[in-house]
């Protein structure tokens, strides 16, 4: 999915769910900033003492975690590793399954497909409820928000990236005949997403992503996937998720409806359907929320840089710590995120 989904249909959520208008910030804030948190290469703090305990933390040395990647960055994408610390992690959680081969006791084939609201993923999101649920300060109950917008991003992205895999896999991954709204995408453009690494939805493009779309494709595996033709309305696929989302989060406060549901479903679906100009189409709707994203607003606010001298490595530059742990709450709870997933696959 992306920023208005991940954002601003997220914040609607959490808000007509009954958070107030900071907590819905700070839910919809995190959901999005898995895409955004890039920073890969350890920094270097000063007066860090307020730090909260965090193993990736140490000496003054804070290691932040990355759960996407950009630009030339796509290239770290390449390795297993790598893969399952940010793709599977973040955003095509998997349900694993294969064959136990009675000899050996041993699993002989592992898939790693993404499925739509999927056993593992609700645990997942299930576990950051409960956490904020049990939490007393203040300050906790922040950071725990902040861990249900990312679990809740990796949730969502169960039902986009459904079918797909996060490690680099042929069999899951390499697909064709894609058609948008009924049309076959043209030559050129069926040319350019073949040769890109059979790494979650890349040959898809940004397909699975788009709500106002429909669109289908085959896999290149006949076998496997018996030729199967997927055919896919993006924005039913979301509402489905929606609705769940919806209901879990009213629940912890209560309220949740099925009339209240649907007296939602068709002010979002409007928003989904719409191509251009999502945020002017979400305000329009939703004017009692504020839909303000900026993607470096809480590394700001965590951290300023430490001006450098004349006789100083430019490049090997030092970090202030500010008053709000809002960013390193992230980290942490990210961090947490992403030890889990692999513990369990």
């Amino acid at each position: 999915m992306n920023i208005d989904n991940h954002y601003y249909t997220i914040k609607v959520l959490v808000r007509r769910a009954g958070f107030s208008p900071e907590e819905s910030e700070l839910i919809a804030y995190a959901s999005q900033y898995v895409d955004d948190a890039t920073l890969h290469k350890r920094m270097t703090l000063v007066n860090s003492e307020n730090l909260i305990k965090y193993k990736r933390f140490e000496n003054g040395v804070f290691d932040p975690i990355c759960s996407a990647h950009s630009g030339v960055e796509m290239a770290e994408a390449l390795g297993e590793k790598t893969q399952k610390k940010v793709y599977v992690s973040f955003h095509f959680i998997p349900e694993k399954e294969g064959k136990l081969n009675p000899e050996t006791k041993e699993i002989e084939y592992s898939s790693y497909l993404t499925k739509e609201d999927g056993e593992l993923a609700n645990k997942l999101l299930n576990i950051a409820i409960e956490e904020y649920k049990e939490a007393v300060k203040s300050e906790e109950k922040v950071q725990k928000l902040i861990k249900i917008g990312i679990a809740l991003h990796s949730y969502a992205d169960t039902y986009s990236h459904q079918g797909f895999s996060g490690i680099e896999n042929s069999d899951d991954n390499d697909i064709g005949n894609i058609k948008v709204n009924g049309n076959r995408i043209n030559l050129l453009k069926t040319l350019g997403l073949n040769i890109l690494p059979d790494i979650g939805h890349l040959e898809a493009w940004h397909y699975p992503d788009n709500s106002h779309i429909k669109w289908s494709y085959e896999y290149a595996n006949e076998a496997l996937h018996k030729n199967d033709k997927i055919n896919r309305d993006n924005c039913e696929i979301f509402l489905r998720g929606f609705k769940k989302i919806y209901k879990l989060l009213s629940e912890i406060k209560g309220i949740y409806s099925e009339d209240n549901w649907n007296a939602l479903r068709p002010e979002l679906e409007k928003c989904l359907k719409t191509k251009d100009g999502k945020r002017a189409v979400y305000s329009k709707q939703f004017p009692d929320i504020s839909f303000n994203y900026d993607k470096d607003k809480w590394f700001n606010e965590a951290l300023s840089i430490v001006p450098v001298t004349a006789n100083e490595d430019f490049y090997n530059r030092k970090y202030k710590c500010l008053k709000d742990m809002k960013w390193f709450y992230f980290h942490y709870e990210a961090y947490e995120q992403r030890k889990f997933i692999i513990g369990e696959i």
